[in-house]
């Protein structure tokens, strides 16, 4: 990146969150059943929770009390203490996205590399701004990656725990993370012996029904897929269903101003048809009051650096 562009915002510190980590962790208090869902039924009865971690070593706390401390650090910690859902998303996320950064340090090598080259091109064509965009994408892999050194792997591995408690504990994006995967491993390689797995089978499907009652609008995205087709996750945990697929459908064209597409549609008779429009209307004014979303909130972030022009900041609900 060259000299002459302006210092982009520095990414927040995560090692503030680690301190936080090791402290929250110790409530122990994962186990908390699921509330049922207004049209999804609960987790299943025996729904088996992820063993917890090994007790912290003392090398481990160690480092912990040696990251450095600041005011933000402190109100995370009061916070996660009194159980605020808000903040254990926020400290989920930011000890992912280094765990992911030491999942994927070789990809995102690559991704520095292609970046550079973009850079180079598109200041040979003379379009600045373009490079300047590119050179901030650059900025935050960098800083994200030099920050996330400090962080052990074994305190960055804390976030999964975080994200379960933070959907448990009603956040609406903490829910969608959650039910998304978000806590394994982006490759997906190794998702199914992970020891968490099981619970997050029988939890995920709930939380997605969850997320929209609490009024987040890429949840009805994420249930419409769901029901439609099972491609990814946690669509092949949902059970096919025409017609939810289709009022979800409905629901998420006016949330994010998007047309129908007839594939949710067709399979529908013009009876089922109409029951789900009123459905989709119901909700909408029930849930969201009318409103309508832009893009960027149909899908929340993944916990990796911050792409601002593709998705919604991490832990925030929609404005």
């Amino acid at each position: 990146m060259s000299a002459r562009r302006a210092s982009t915002p520095i990414v927040i510190v995560l090692l503030l969150a680690a301190g936080l980590a090791l402290l929250a962790w110790w409530r122990q208090d994962d186990d908390r059943p699921l509330p049922a869902a207004e049209d999804k039924p609960a987790a299943a009865p025996g729904a088996r929770s992820p063993p917890p971690n090994a007790a912290a070593s003392r090398e481990q706390i160690a480092a912990a009390h040696s990251l450095p401390a600041s005011s933000e650090l402190a109100r995370l910690m009061a916070l996660a203490q009194a159980g605020n859902a808000r903040a254990n998303c926020q400290v989920a996320y930011e000890l992912l996205r280094c765990q992911h950064q030491h999942q994927q340090s070789g990809r995102n090598r690559i991704l520095l590399g292609l970046l550079a080259e973009r850079e180079r091109i598109h200041e040979a064509e003379g379009d600045i701004e373009a490079a300047n965009r590119v050179a901030g994408q650059q900025a935050l892999l960098i800083e994200s990656a030099r920050v996330c050194q400090e962080i052990p792997p074994e305190l960055a591995a804390l976030g999964g725990q975080f994200l379960r408690q933070s959907a448990l504990r009603g956040d609406p994006v903490g829910m969608m993370a959650y039910a998304q995967g978000y806590q394994f491993n982006p490759s997906g390689r190794g998702m199914a012996v992970d020891p968490t797995f099981e619970a997050w089978r029988d939890e995920a499907p709930a939380m997605l029904h969850r997320a929209l009652l609490a009024g987040l609008p890429s949840a009805a995205f994420s249930l419409s897929l769901a029901y439609h087709e099972d491609v990814g996750t946690p669509s092949s945990l949902v059970p096919d269903d025409p017609y939810r697929a289709a009022v979800y459908h409905i629901l998420s064209t006016r949330l994010f101003r998007t047309g129908e597409q007839r594939a949710w549609l067709d399979k529908l008779d013009l009876d089922q048809l109409q029951r789900a429009r009123q459905e989709a209307e119901r909700l909408h004014g029930q849930l969201f009051k009318g409103e309508s979303f832009g893009p960027r909130e149909q899908q929340i972030q993944y916990p990796t650096h911050y792409q601002p022009n593709r998705s919604a900041p991490a832990c925030e609900l929609p404005q």
